[in-house]
């Protein structure tokens, strides 16, 4: 295995950026407004896009937005 094929491991679907730590406020800000307001786009992005939720629920998550985004094409 190289370097990469681990970081590909490491990759959530849907994911586009490293995730940040536990501790960052743009973070918490995010996972709470997704707590809050489980339909919020712009929440489910951001948690998409930080592999910042599960394996499963990104997943799930990932398809919301694939199907919103086709949708407004």
């Amino acid at each position: 295995d190289n370097e990469f094929d681990i970081l590909e491991d490491l990759v959530l679907p849907g994911q586009k950026n490293p995730t940040p730590p536990a501790g960052d406020a743009t973070r918490a800000f995010y996972e709470s407004l997704l707590e809050q307001k489980p339909n919020s786009l712009m929440a489910m992005k951001y948690c998409v896009e930080y592999g910042c939720l599960d394996p499963d629920k990104a997943k799930e998550i990932n398809k919301i937005l694939e199907t919103h985004k086709k949708k407004s094409k």
